[in-house]
């Protein structure tokens, strides 16, 4: 199964929910990582050394027992094939976190993580929110996850210390591992 993860921008609680999710059913899933930038040369990054670096996203997914944790950077215009490389690296359960996957990778799921509807303004996050299946709303007036149609409404704070047994039962239906 291939999960796509994006979101409305940078602080919406994007490698929250990921990690809530490998806490939650801990050793089901890797994860890919896909940073665009003109600022990193392009690159599939496995080596334990560079994912473990504190202050990175990959780190925390090490740290929450993600099964194998591969990290894509480089120019915009490359991601889609070195996403394509790097999901070669990978089986099972894969989660992959970055709003550049949409276009280019098939997919069983895909979740929007947002606090805030109506504020997307990054047209990749916008393309992504148009075609997500589920709208994760990451909200702090909730103690238990709770749907409305297909948005999720959680205090992805919350279900990252502790998993509440509603978090568990919606991803575990969502993502079929109940």
């Amino acid at each position: 199964m291939i999960i796509l993860v994006g979101g409305q921008k940078s602080g919406s609680g994007k490698t929250t929910f990921i990690c809530a999710l490998l806490k939650a059913f801990p050793n089901n899933f890797s994860v890919l990582k896909i940073t665009p930038s003109v600022k990193r040369q392009d690159k599939i990054e496995t080596a334990i050394a560079a994912l473990s670096e504190k202050g990175k996203d990959t780190s925390l997914f090490l740290k929450y027992n993600a099964k194998k944790v591969v990290w894509v950077h480089g120019e915009r215009k490359n991601i889609a094939s070195l996403i394509s490389e790097a999901l070669l690296l990978l089986n099972g359960n894969i989660i992959i976190e970055g709003n550049s996957a949409m276009l280019s990778v098939n997919f069983d799921v895909a979740f929007f993580v947002s606090k805030h509807r109506g504020r997307t303004e990054k047209s990749s996050a916008k393309i992504f929110e148009q075609k997500a299946d589920f709208i994760i709303m990451n909200t702090l007036q909730t103690t238990s996850a709770y749907t409305i149609n297909n948005t999720v409404y959680v205090n992805l704070g919350l279900e990252l210390r502790s998993p509440s047994k509603s978090f568990i039962k919606i991803f575990g239906n969502i993502l079929h591992l109940t």
